[in-house]
Formats: C-alpha cells, sequence, structure tokens
C-alpha cells in the first residue's frame, strides 16, 4: 500500500511509479500477423541451390495448415525487383525460414538481415556442416549466424526430407512455447493495470485531500 503524506517528494515518487508502470504496459504491447488469417512462414535460401528443399519444407508447412511462401513458387510476375519482392515479403510474414549451403546469395543474405532488424523469429538451417563453402557465405554464418552474441539458435542438416519434417517441429514447438509466454505476459498485464489503477486512485485521493486543506 502507498502511504498518503501530501509532500511533494511522496507525489514525485508515484508520477515515477505511473510511468515505470505505463511503460511496462507499453513494452508489453503484442503485435499481430502482418497479414492474411494464417500464419506466413518466408522461406529463404539462394534461388540455384536447395530448390528441392525449399520445396518439401514447404510442404511439411502447408500440411500443418501453415502458409508457407517461397520465391519460385509465389512470386509470379511483377513491376518490382527480385529483391524488393523478397523484402517486401519478408516484412508482411510471420517467421523467417533461411536455408544456407555453399553459395552466397547476396538476397537471401539482405533477407535475412531484413527480418533480424523486423524482429522476425529466425529458424536458420545450415547443410553439411563441414562442406566448403563460399568464402563470404563462411564469413556471413560466423560473424552473423554462429556468433553466440549477434546470430541466432541454428542446426545443420543432411537429409531434405528430414528437415522438412524438423523444420515444421521446430516452428510448431516455439508456437506452443510463445503460447504459453504470452499466457503469462497476459496475466502480468493484467496485475500491473490492476495497480496502475489503484496508484491513480491514490494519486486522485491525495489531490482531493489536499484541495480541501
Amino acid at each position: 500500500m502507498i502511504e498518503r503524506p501530501g509532500s511533494s517528494e511522496h507525489m514525485e515518487g508515484i508520477q515515477a511509479r505511473i510511468e515505470w508502470l505505463s511503460q511496462g504496459l507499453t513494452a508489453r504491447s503484442f503485435s499481430t500477423a502482418p497479414i492474411g488469417d494464417k500464419l506466413k512462414v518466408f522461406i529463404s535460401s539462394d534461388m540455384l541451390e536447395l530448390y528441392d528443399v525449399r520445396e518439401f519444407v514447404a510442404r511439411n508447412l502447408i500440411e500443418r495448415g501453415i502458409d508457407a511462401w517461397i520465391h519460385e513458387a509465389r512470386a509470379g510476375a511483377r513491376p518490382e525487383s527480385v529483391i524488393e519482392t523478397s523484402l517486401r515479403e519478408t516484412e508482411i510474414a510471420d517467421i523467417y525460414v533461411g536455408l544456407f549451403w555453399r553459395k552466397y546469395g547476396e538476397v537471401t543474405v539482405q533477407e535475412y538481415r531484413h527480418a533480424r532488424k523486423l524482429g522476425r523469429p529466425c529458424f536458420i538451417y545450415v547443410r553439411d556442416q563441414h562442406c566448403r563453402r563460399d568464402q563470404r557465405l563462411a564469413e556471413f554464418l560466423l560473424g552473423e549466424v554462429y556468433d553466440p552474441h549477434r546470430g541466432v539458435n541454428y542446426d545443420f542438416f543432411d537429409s531434405a526430407v528430414r528437415l522438412g519434417q524438423q523444420v515444421a517441429d521446430d516452428i510448431m514447438a516455439w508456437l506452443v512455447r510463445r503460447h504459453r509466454e504470452m499466457i503469462v505476459e497476459i496475466e502480468r498485464m493484467r496485475i500491473a493495470q490492476e495497480e496502475l489503477a489503484q496508484i491513480l486512485a491514490e494519486v486522485e485521493q491525495l489531490r482531493t485531500a489536499n484541495q480541501s486543506q
């Protein structure tokens, strides 16, 4: 409970508490899916390799009721550039899946960076842990994916068929975890809102008491 001395220091303390709670509630606001009524996954890889892998991943996601987007199957003809199309589709997707192998794909790297900048959940899979890769790709993976501070959790794979199942399982497991976390967060928001309402009521009582003196 808040004490009721009518000092300015106490009023300042209450105001600081209100601001802290308000900022916390703002920070906990949730974003909804960019568009559509299905979860949308953007599947990214160099256009000249891993086509079979993209197909298996997309198929498994679609079987789970998730909208999977791959450029060669969904982009169609557009007046914009390939990069503009890819970045736009990254923006309107809920989740980014990045597949890497031997070649350095400039567009793929831009898609990954754009997804990270937007705060999209990024699932990264690298084919053949010990294969020889393009030097630029090796440097990118080392600095922006493998790095424990800058990167994300990632996994290596060998089989396209198994990866299709794994990606779907990983995303579904993440969704279950996020659902549970959001339930806890919503309850915390409810408690914070109740506390904020109580503090505002205390402030109003203090003002009324000061005006009557």
